[in-house]
């Protein structure tokens, strides 16, 4: 985290380093020191302006006003404004303006009066006299601090103390990024939404999904051919663009999530895809160079990318998720299905959980607590109203459960085994009519 220092001198206005401090020379009249969290590179300046409040001039009751800005957008990234006062209990003064801020940290301010400096202050370029329109300013260019020893994304990820229940990136060329989402699923052991960008042709994303090709089935790569109206656009007419699904999608899983039963169990049986979870985007329309024929949605399928496709139906046009796959590359498992796999990775987390909590008990006591809880919760999910679990063919019932000593620990370990098969989705329907005289 770097430290910088933001110095009003006899000389004008100033921004460093707190390790360059030492290297100023001369009148200090005020040294605004913080902590900034995030690392800012040569392409940031500072726009400082000092404004008196009131006919009579006091080094603490004028306004300091900070902005930083991206050189080449001319964006602003940060806006603080607050009068020289060091008193951080005085909810308008600089200290306790950036100190609200989440990015800004351990912040002071020291103001140092000698005599003529009134007069100095006066002379600044970024003084503004009382009254006055309040243009005078000085901009200066952000010292580059060094780069922090950042953790890394797994890390970040894998190290809350809420553990996220979906991931979610958009995928251009970074692949280490994409190695490090798709190793913190698999340690949290959640779903991973890929989308990739919604401006690639169809023979471009047959080339990134072959690349990816994970054969992992946390993971699910989507991908928007369409076009609409911006978020945040006030009118129906304008310009249309490319347009990511993503946010649509998390809203989603979290609407779904939330919809728990008595026995806390959400509907995860039910896929983010088809009629039911329509997209509906202001404007919304395919990419025109983008054809979605038969062989594409075939190509699509064997590479599991879920693509945002126009549907027809007896009540009109949707836009919608046309498929339901993970990346698990196996045609022949039901983890191959986005709803399947969610089921699967509730199941074994909420087990985990259960036998985690029961851990350092009498092993007896443990055993019986673990299995009457974790049975009641396993029975949760073949209800009607949620039916995560279906029967199978390889054991009786909707699961087949043990908790039982491990042979090798007898006395300190236990062995916990659940065989269950998830609920599936419907992707396809052969109809065969017969017609008769």
């Amino acid at each position: 985290m770097a430290r910088y220092v933001v110095v009003i001198g006899a000389s004008g206005a100033a921004i460093v380093l707190d390790s360059e401090l030492s290297n100023l020379d001369e009148n200090i009249i005020s040294q605004l020191s913080f902590d900034l969290a995030n690392h800012l590179d040569d392409g940031v300046e500072l726009e400082v302006k000092l404004k008196q409040q009131g006919p009579t001039f006091h080094l603490s009751q004028t306004a300091i006003e900070l902005t930083f800005l991206d050189v080449g957008t001319g964006d602003k990234i940060y806006t603080a404004k607050g009068f020289l006062d060091p008193d951080e209990n005085l909810t308008s003064s600089i200290v306790s303006v950036l100190d609200a801020m989440d990015d800004f940290s351990e912040v002071e301010l020291e103001n140092f009066t000698y005599p003529g400096f009134e007069s100095d202050i006066a002379d600044l370029n970024c003084f503004n006299e009382y009254d006055s329109l309040g243009r005078n300013a000085e901009k200066m260019s952000v010292p580059t601090a060094p780069m922090p020893n950042v953790p890394t994304v797994y890390s970040i990820i894998t190290s809350q103390d809420i553990a996220p229940n979906d991931l979610y990136m958009q995928f251009t060329d970074d692949f280490g990024l994409f190695t490090q989402m798709l190793r913190a699923a698999n340690k949290l052991n959640v779903g991973l939404w890929v989308e990739l960008d919604p401006t690639l042709t169809l023979d471009q994303v047959y080339m990134v999904a072959a690349d990816l090709a994970p054969m992992d089935h946390h993971v699910r790569l989507v991908w928007s051919p369409i076009r609409a109206r911006p978020l945040d656009a006030v009118g129906l007419k304008g310009k249309k663009i490319a347009r990511l699904v993503g946010g649509f999608i998390l809203g989603q899983l979290l609407k779904r999530r939330a919809k728990t039963n008595v026995h806390g169990i959400p509907p995860l049986h039910t896929p983010i895809a088809g009629f039911d979870f329509p997209v509906n985007f202001v404007g919304i329309e395919q990419n025109p160079d983008v054809i979605l024929d038969d062989f594409a949605h075939k190509q699509l399928a064997a590479l599991q990318v879920n693509v945002v496709q126009r549907s027809h139906y007896e009540s009109g046009v949707r836009f919608e998720i046309g498929d339901c796959l993970t990346a698990y590359g196996n045609n022949t498992s039901v983890l191959k299905l986005t709803n399947a796999s969610d089921v699967s990775m509730f199941v074994d987390n909420r087990l985990k959980s259960i036998i985690k909590r029961h851990l350092l008990k009498a092993m007896e006591t443990m055993i019986e607590d673990a299995l009457k809880e974790c049975v009641a919760f396993l029975d949760a999910c073949t209800t009607k109203d949620r039916p995560l679990l279906v029967r199978g063919e390889e054991f009786s019932g909707y699961y087949d459960l043990s908790i039982v000593p491990r042979e090798d620990r007898p006395f300190d370990a236990v062995a916990v085994k659940c065989r269950y098969r998830p609920q599936g989705a419907a992707r396809a329907a052969f109809l065969d009519t017969e017609v008769t005289k």
